[in-house]
């Protein structure tokens, strides 16, 4: 067997890799066969998941460059202009694709990683997912688009997605019917730990629930009541063709097939006598006007709730969302990430939480990484 010895400064020789790491000795670029290349939007997120990123890689990701750009007609023209290091190589975007036109420039540019430049795989990262809600087959009326776009993804070369609390798990189901690898990145763990210092301990005559507004949050209600160790609470609503809420009514039946559908020994139905006086925990996917989540927070302290708290991964935040969501503050406490960048006329002077969604996208694309290289 071969042994490379390296004479280091002070006269100490390094035999093997091992001693070679363990002075800091770099043997080359263990993922040099990796490109990170950052979107048009949510720079700061992009920027501190490579940061995180670097400390899972053991070294500093290569990151490429885009030159983006429109002619004056407004006609796209983004390119790559060292596209002659993309041939063999992983390619990895990172985008926030809270639009049409910056999904579309995506989809072109794995288009042409991939077919004209000879990119190996390419992975797309996403801190937030366009076409997100239109993800029902079984609504006719609607347009599947979720299942349009993940398609339009692997007719342009994408080989595995990474979606930051996606809307459903439906488009994990697109990705796997059409054949792109899928992983979710879930920030419950990172929600429970701002959350837990809130809760009361164990021995205070106090009590703490999670709070599922619709039976399509509930699983994601359990994942986080067992982070914490408390009880979940479900109400049933509808979202009618106008987009208005409406709360429904359950009979005993409705509720036990919905118990046992989830299979969670603390999952209740909600009832003014379970929500008196507990501290209440609400976890959404999203917040676009703020409208609905206000409704319920106000439901629930009519009912009797001592204080909620309101934790989003995706802050959307139409216009007015700030008025429409704090209006009468019924909310202890808000939580959002920075999936989304929310700037100057979206910050509210300390009235929502900040938690960062960095270090979870990296260790997302680490994992999608580790597997692809068996590292």
């Amino acid at each position: 067997m071969l042994t490379q010895v390296v004479r280091l400064q002070n006269g100490r020789t390094i035999k093997n890799m091992k001693q070679s790491r363990r002075y800091g000795m770099k043997q080359g670029k263990r993922w040099g066969d990796v490109i990170i290349f950052t979107g048009l939007d949510n720079d700061s997120l992009a920027e501190g998941m490579c940061l995180k990123l670097r400390e899972y890689l053991g070294e500093d990701p290569q990151k490429g460059h885009i030159r983006f750009g429109k002619f004056d007609d407004i006609e796209i023209k983004d390119s790559f202009p060292d596209f002659e290091d993309i041939r063999g190589k992983t390619v990895v975007f990172f985008e926030c694709l809270k639009s049409l036109e910056t999904t579309v420039r995506l989809l072109q540019l794995c288009w042409a990683a991939k077919y004209l430049y000879g990119a190996k795989y390419v992975i797309i990262a996403t801190s937030f997912l366009h076409y997100r809600r239109q993800d029902h087959p079984e609504k006719i009326h609607e347009i599947h688009r979720n299942r349009w776009l993940i398609e339009q993804m692997k007719h342009n070369g994408v080989d595995h997605l990474i979606v930051a609390t996606p809307h459903s798990d439906q488009t994990r189901k697109n990705c796997e019917e059409v054949g792109i690898a899928f992983r979710e990145v879930d920030f419950t763990e990172a929600f429970a730990s701002v959350c837990k210092p809130l809760l009361p301990e164990k021995g205070e005559n106090k009590k703490a629930v999670v709070f599922a507004p619709d039976e399509g949050s509930i699983a994601r209600a359990i994942v986080f009541a067992q982070h914490l160790d408390v009880d979940v609470l479900f109400q049933l609503k509808d979202r009618g063709h106008n987009n208005e809420v409406a709360i429904l009514e359950a009979d005993q039946e409705m509720i036990d097939q919905i118990i046992a559908k989830y299979g969670y020994e603390r999952l209740y139905f909600a009832t003014h006598d379970l929500i008196k006086d507990a501290i209440v925990i609400m976890i959404d996917d999203e917040v676009t006007t703020g409208t609905t989540a206000n409704k319920q927070a106000k439901n629930l302290l009519k009912w009797g709730a001592a204080i909620i708290m309101l934790f989003v991964t995706h802050p959307v935040c139409s216009n007015q969302w700030m008025e429409k969501l704090m209006d009468g503050a019924p909310f202890g406490k808000i939580c959002f990430t920075n999936t989304i960048f929310r700037g100057k006329e979206h910050r509210t002077g300390g009235s929502v939480h900040d938690v960062s969604a960095a270090g979870l996208m990296a260790s997302g694309v680490y994992r999608v990484l580790r597997q692809l290289f068996n590292r």
